[in-house]
């Protein structure tokens, strides 16, 4: 859930004074025009307000992990699981999908499948190969070669 606005020093002395003449919570609140659970968390601990980390679950994989990944999935065509059994590692196809969605360099795509060689394409090219077996192709290489200069 986000969270609001931290309170700046003038609003943190101001409740500290107020609550030492007395005030409660929710005039504090009412006077600084700040919800009474901020008020109340500066109150609660004022000496470390705004100094503790947010904490969060950890993360599954290590900065270097992140880095190995991305590095395998820059120039290659392996599946998510190719990948995983190629670094052994012990997480879900799904967080390594994230980690490499993490990255902006890296796009990955959906390979395109070829359409099959038929028997008709089979035939075709071995009669090609039939009627230019007695071709020089060295000439009309460097006929092509001519055409393009």
């Amino acid at each position: 859930m986000p969270r609001g606005t931290r309170l700046s020093l003038e609003e943190q002395s101001s409740a500290s004074a107020l609550s030492d003449a007395g005030f409660s919570v929710k005039k504090i609140a009412a006077q600084l025009g700040r919800p009474r659970c901020v008020i109340a968390a500066y109150l609660r601990d004022p000496d470390y307000y705004n100094i503790r980390n947010a904490q969060g679950r950890p993360r599954k994989l290590s900065d270097r992990q992140q880095r190995e990944i991305w590095r395998k999935v820059s120039n290659s065509s392996n599946s998510l699981s190719g990948i995983r059994a190629e670094l052994s590692l012990s997480v879900s196809c799904t967080t390594i999908w994230r980690t490499i969605k993490r990255n902006e360099n890296i796009e990955r795509g959906v390979m395109r499948r070829l359409p099959r060689l038929t028997d008709a394409h089979k035939h075709r090219r071995l009669e090609f190969a039939r009627t230019n077996m007695g071709t020089n192709w060295a000439k009309v290489e460097c006929l092509l070669k001519h055409l393009k200069l």
